[in-house]
């Protein structure tokens, strides 16, 4: 899930972090 949880938080723009990344 540790992989899983980055990808699909990704999807939303947020990562585990709280960072928005994956905007492009």
């Amino acid at each position: 899930m540790s992989i899983l949880s980055p990808l699909k938080m990704n999807n939303l723009g947020t990562t585990a972090r709280g960072e928005t990344t994956s905007s492009t």
